[in-house]
This record gives C-alpha cells, sequence and structure tokens, in this order.
C-alpha cells in the first residue's frame, strides 16, 4: 500500500509543478473549460487544487501545449 501512495504523490506533486507555471487567469479558462463550479473566487493555491482533484496531468500537459 506504501508504494501505490508514494506513486499518488508523485502525480500530484507533478500536475501541481505543471499547473504552479500558470498565471490565475489561465487555471480560471482551465476551470471553466472542465465545467467546474466555485473557481471564480479562488485564489492560486485553491485552483491549483481544486483542478489537481479533476484533471488528469494528461489533461494538463494538453492544455499547456495548447497556450
Amino acid at each position: 500500500m506504501e508504494i501505490l501512495e508514494e506513486v499518488k504523490e508523485r502525480l500530484e506533486t507533478g500536475k501541481n509543478q505543471l499547473l504552479e507555471e500558470r498565471t490565475v487567469k489561465e487555471l480560471r479558462q482551465m476551470a471553466r473549460e472542465k465545467n467546474l463550479s466555485g473557481y471564480s473566487n479562488l485564489r492560486k493555491a485553491e485552483l491549483i487544487d481544486l483542478i489537481s482533484e479533476n484533471c488528469s496531468k494528461e489533461e494538463i500537459r494538453t492544455r499547456e501545449r495548447a497556450t
């Protein structure tokens, strides 16, 4: 079970690093495109958590290449 937790943690860290590079405006756009609710008043760290919980690393990378 420890290995699974370690893998999950690494994936989350990787997603968060990709998202940290984005502006708040870009993060809000990502949330809008993903049809997430409640994002408009969130701060950057909260947006990152919301998107990280609802998007795969590949979705985040795809968005990164599109910009």
